[in-house]
């Protein structure tokens, strides 16, 4: 089991698509942007205070928050194979709720705001980038349940919503957090288009505030920095 060696500071961006709420709000397609909530409603129990969304000004579709010195297992973690320790990162955590625009818009409403969030972060000599973005989005090839980080440049898997960030944000690397929610018997795109954008049932929302949510913390790790550790 490995142990902690170092503690380096970064900046995470955590972008959760979806459609336009309340509308669209606990469907399928939303889920990206659920997980964010709930991950964001535990690292509030974690630090014990509340950190609410405000209104982007750069973005009227998109709601967002920070939190500081979070530590997270940001890709790529580093870690050294002959005595397995692992670096940690230690994070500024950005998280993008992007719930005003239409899924299929998601790289137009996205851009303007990770170009600005990229302007403020510090440049640096070092092959690793001080800032990773990862974005939540729903998966229909993983089950209920299951979630799956995906390096940049992997297949976009028809996703409408990775479609566009890459159309209009083709160099902005990101990582992909894809969140199952199985898929519909019928392979037609009318009963698929309908099952996405139908909303969970009761059951389906409680495993995701259980069996999801308790995988995307053990992938991401989200802690908070005690007062011993370097920074």
């Amino acid at each position: 089991m490995s142990t902690v060696r170092t503690v380096t500071k970064r900046f995470t961006c955590l972008t959760g698509l979806g459609n336009p709420e309340p509308q669209y709000r606990n469907t399928r397609h939303n889920v990206g942007v659920l997980i964010l909530d709930l991950l964001k409603e535990k690292m509030e129990q974690e630090i014990g205070r509340t950190v609410p969304y405000k209104q982007s000004s750069k973005s009227k579709y998109v709601h967002y928050c920070s939190i500081k010195n979070m530590l997270l297992n940001v890709p790529p973690i580093q870690v050294n194979k002959k005595t397995m320790t692992t670096d940690i990162i230690s994070s500024i955590l950005y998280l993008l709720r992007s719930d005003g625009n239409y899924m299929n818009l998601s790289g137009e409403t996205l851009r303007s705001l990770w170009n600005e969030l990229s302007k403020g972060i510090p440049r640096t000599t070092e092959k690793t980038p001080l800032l990773t973005h990862i974005v939540l989005h729903d998966e229909l090839s993983l089950p209920l349940g299951k979630v799956q980080l995906r390096i940049p440049g992997r297949s976009l898997r028809g996703h409408n919503g990775l479609k566009d960030i890459l159309r209009m944000c083709p160099n902005v690397p990101h990582y992909k957090l894809a969140i199952g929610i199985g898929r519909p018997e019928s392979h037609d795109p009318r009963d698929v288009a309908d099952y996405v954008l139908g909303k969970f049932s009761p059951s389906e929302l409680d495993i995701l505030h259980t069996k999801t949510l308790a995988q995307v913390v053990k992938l991401l790790g989200p802690m908070p920095v005690r007062t011993h550790e370097p920074l």
